[in-house]
Formats: structure tokens, C-alpha cells, sequence
């Protein structure tokens, strides 16, 4: 999937704080949705995932890191971020909630009651994910 319009909030800006966890920089894109499993973190790939841990952003005002760490990857939980959606749940429209989708690390407009991501800032009609 490609990044979305939908949850865009123009790169980093001074409420985005990241926090470098462990993953191969390679594994992951800017704007890919990330969950921690109780011992790892990882692409969120299940629909509403209640272990959603925030969003990949290679741009956040301030990243904070463990020093040790050599692979680690900034990861903003608060403020607008970048969010890579796919249409699998319908159009999305400003103001619609994001949750976590079935595809690794992409995010889907919220169509139940579950945990939601943020909100869409704009529309995305991009029936291509890529």
C-alpha cells in the first residue's frame, strides 16, 4: 500500500516524538504500522489489533533510542504521522477512523468498534495499494 492521504499530517512536526525500537530498518517502510507481541515488535497484521504500538516515521521531531541499540526504528504513538492505507475496507474520507488492517503494517478505515489508529485528515480513493 501505498502512503495515503488519509491520517497525512505533512512529516514530522513539533508533537511527533519517536522512540527507536529493535527491527531491521530494512523491513519497514515510512508510515508502516507497528505491533509489539508481548517479546517483539512487528508489522500489525491483524484487523483492530489491540497490541497496536504506532506508526514507522523517519522524520519525527526527536527520536529517542537506546544508544546500544544498532537496528532500532523510530516509531511515533502521539501526534500526526504518515499512515500507509489501503481501501480493503471501503473509500477513505477525512475525519474516518484508521484501524490496523489484515495486511502487514497498512492501515484500513474502521467500519466496527475496535482499536483505531487516528483519524483521516483527507480522502484516499486509491483502489491500487501500490
Amino acid at each position: 500500500a501505498a502512503p495515503g492521504s488519509a491520517g497525512r499530517g505533512g512529516g514530522a512536526t513539533e508533537e511527533t516524538i519517536g522512540v527507536g525500537i529493535p527491527m531491521e530498518p530494512g523491513a519497514v517502510r515510512h508510515g508502516d504500522i507497528v505491533s509489539f507481541t508481548g517479546s517483539s515488535y512487528q508489522l500489525s497484521e491483524l484487523p483492530y489489533d489491540e497490541k497496536v504500538f504506532g506508526i514507522v516515521s523517519f522524520d519525527p521531531a526527536i527520536t529517542i533510542s537506546d544508544a546500544r541499540e544498532e537496528k532500532a526504528v523510530p516509531v511515533v504513538s502521539s501526534g500526526r504521522s504518515t499512515i500507509r492505507v489501503s481501501t480493503i475496507n471501503g473509500e477513505i474520507r477525512g475525519g474516518d477512523l484508521i484501524t490496523t488492517s489484515a495486511i502487514p503494517g497498512i492501515g484500513a478505515k474502521a467500519t466496527k468498534f475496535g482499536f483505531v489508529i487516528g483519524t483521516a485528515l483527507a480522502d484516499f480513493r486509491d483502489p491500487d495499494p501500490e
